[in-house]
């Protein structure tokens, strides 16, 4: 997931440049054309918890559900390197 959706998720845009926060409505500042540095920091900092939780939810990835291994996984992914190209 990019960083500009999670900062749809978890902000209001209340202007330009200006963001409230959904889970403490705490307001952050960040310049247009910069990235979303600022708030994922936010998110990183205050709100460790939950966003863990929610990146923990939107993995698509079977490393979650633990029985993927590494290797299975390289090689997974070196297959479908070859198979697209």
């Amino acid at each position: 997931m990019s960083s500009q959706q999670l900062a749809a998720f978890f902000y209001t845009v209340v202007e330009p440049g200006l963001y409230r926060c959904n889970i403490c409505e705490q307001p952050r500042k960040q310049a247009q054309r910069t990235g979303y540095t600022n708030l994922i920091s936010h998110l990183n900092s205050k709100h460790g918890e939950e966003y863990a939780e929610f990146q923990r939810r939107n993995l698509t990835s079977l490393e979650v559900f633990g029985f993927v291994d590494e290797v299975t996984t390289q090689m997974y992914d070196w297959l479908r390197w070859n198979v697209e190209r």
